[in-house]
């Protein structure tokens, strides 16, 4: 009893360990299940860690000679070389051409004495750019605490090196852009300084700037000082309110002065007189906007009070000298015949006589001569046009005299081929012309008819110049000789050659100088030209002599068109 007691107290303590241990297992399994689970989650984490570590992380490893035995992700990406083209290579692959050996030596002595070292440097990448980083190094060792390496974390500061450059050079260009600018204010005033204007920047009523000349001009030193002599803060204050209408006020138009002159049309003059010590000084204006700010201008002074004056003495001059060749004209006028005495010898006729300027080398003249019979037509074209042009004309009329005077007081028979030879003579004695030397050299080409109606013959020499005549609808020419008359290279003994016409009841004579037919006109430019005169006359020569000088006139005028008069211009028409 006692031995199956204590086999069945046994087989209940064995029953009692087994649960316990069933139970205890069970416990266990649960335990090492749920630390298997977290050591899963913790190894997944470990390695997302290590992932996220590589790909972020710009990190290496070296041996215990400098060559690469792991590089991260992050390295490879910023470096761009791969992992299989790091490994087995020392740094020096990465290092940037900028960066000094010494830097280099350092952070290897360092490390050797197994110390911590950081440092920035800039690395070259596989294409050639560069980059930053800062990076941190240390020794490595194993479990043993031997030294088995080293490590280094880096940290990508381009970007931050970038704005430290940017910035250094900012600042650089700040500072140079400012001494260039003072360079250039210094320049600018000292430019400013040295012109002959009096050159300000105004608002149009205050006085902001003013150059070295302004201040001379106005005898100050400085802006406030010109306020306090003048009372004023604007130098349109200082013009005179007496000056002529055209001039600049402080006001105008409702304007103050420099708006009004920024308002006008570009290249408009406007003037300025200021009055110092009761000198009058007249300013040419101008101004202008600056940049920048709205109602700052500049305007410039120019003394033009010398240049004034003078334009005023000019005009003076001028004037005597208008009044003087209009008083002139009129003497000139005086020596044109009246066209009236044509009557008395011919049927019909017309003169046209326009003078380039106020008085001219032109001249025709007319004179009875020794009967009611007898006349005498000169048309004459004198050196030059103009002043000089009318003082030729004189002589010739002084000499023209002479010769009528001469022909009145005796019988001889008149010859124009003898009196265009007086004339050549008296011309080259007068004006001293009979050598080469002389300093003058005037004279004419011209031509003389004379008509006596009684014997029914004209008598005709030209110098340079033709007679046109219509007999029996035809018309014809006689050329003058091809000789002027007075010129330093005519000579003195020169025979005229005369031509004699015996003429009848409706034939017409034309006679012109060169300045009809040389006027410029037409598409092209060219002289009218005596082709054109002789149409005229061919056309229209039984025409009235009155509609006859329309007809010439209204010609030249269409052909002429824009073209400047070139000459004087002289045309005569006669019927017999």
């Amino acid at each position: 009893m006692i031995l199956d007691s204590i086999y069945l107290l046994l087989i209940l303590i064995i029953l009692i360990i087994f649960a316990i241990y069933i139970i205890i297992n069970r416990k266990l399994k649960i335990i090492i299940k749920e630390k298997t689970t977290d050591l899963a989650t913790k190894n997944y984490q470990l390695k997302n860690l290590i992932n996220s570590f590589d790909k972020n992380v710009i990190f290496s490893r070296t041996d215990l000679k400098g060559n690469i035995t792991h590089v991260s992700e992050a390295f490879c990406k910023i470096c761009g070389y791969s992992e299989k083209e790091l490994i087995g290579q020392s740094h020096n692959i990465l290092r940037h051409p900028d960066m000094p050996k010494e830097i280099f030596k350092n952070i290897w002595k360092d490390l050797k004495q197994q110390s911590y070292f950081q440092t920035e440097i800039k690395n070259l990448r596989k294409d050639g750019t560069f980059y930053w980083v800062v990076s941190k190094f240390e020794p490595e060792y194993d479990l043993n605490k031997n030294h088995i390496g080293y490590s280094a974390l880096r940290e990508d500061i381009t970007d931050k090196k970038a704005l430290e450059e940017f910035t250094k050079n900012l600042k650089k260009e700040v500072e140079t852009q400012t001494n260039k600018f003072k360079k250039q204010t210094l320049f600018v005033q000292t430019l400013l300084d040295s012109q002959e204007q009096l050159i300000i920047t105004t608002d149009g009523k205050t006085l902001k700037s003013a150059n070295e000349t302004f201040l001379d001009f106005f005898a100050i030193d400085s802006i406030a000082e010109f306020k306090k002599v003048y009372d004023t803060s604007c130098i349109c204050h200082t013009f005179n309110s007496d000056a002529p209408n055209d001039y600049l006020q402080p006001i105008i138009d409702h304007q103050t002065w420099i708006d009004y002159i920024l308002l006008q049309p570009f290249g408009t003059t406007h003037k300025a007189m200021i009055t110092i010590n009761k000198i009058d000084f007249i300013f040419s204006v101008t101004a202008a906007k600056l940049p920048g700010d709205e109602d700052l201008k500049s305007a410039i002074f120019t003394n033009i009070t010398e240049i004034e004056n003078a334009k005023q003495e000019i005009e003076a001059v001028h004037k005597n000298i208008k009044d003087s060749i209009k008083y002139a004209s009129l003497i000139q006028g005086s020596l044109i015949p009246d066209n009236k005495i044509f009557k008395k010898y011919f049927q019909e006729y017309f003169a046209i006589w326009h003078p380039k300027d106020t008085v001219g080398g032109d001249i025709y003249l007319f004179e009875k001569l020794r009967t009611e019979d007898e006349c005498l037509l000169m048309v004459i074209d004198c050196t030059g046009h103009g002043v000089p042009g009318a003082f030729v004309t004189m002589l010739v009329k002084a000499i023209e005299r002479q010769i009528v005077a001469t022909i009145k007081n005796n019988d001889e028979v008149v010859s124009p081929g003898k009196l265009l030879g007086i004339f050549n003579r008296s011309m080259k004695h007068l004006l001293k012309q009979e050598n080469k030397e002389s300093i003058s050299n005037a004279g004419f080409d011209g031509s003389i008819m004379y008509f006596n109606k009684k014997e029914q013959i004209i008598k005709f020499a030209g110098a340079e110049t033709p007679l046109f005549y219509v007999e029996n609808n035809e018309l014809k020419i006689i050329k003058g000789n091809r000789y002027s008359v007075g010129y330093k290279k005519c000579d003195a003994g020169y025979i005229y050659k005369e031509h004699i016409i015996k003429v009848k009841k409706g034939m017409q004579f034309y006679l012109t100088t060169d300045g009809y037919l040389d006027q410029n006109g037409g598409n092209k430019g060219f002289p009218f030209s005596k082709k054109r005169f002789q149409k005229i006359i061919k056309e229209h020569h039984n025409k009235t002599m009155s509609n006859q000088q329309e007809l010439f006139l209204n010609e030249l005028d269409i052909y002429q068109e824009d073209f400047e008069r070139n000459d004087d211009i002289t045309v005569i028409g006669i019927k017999i």
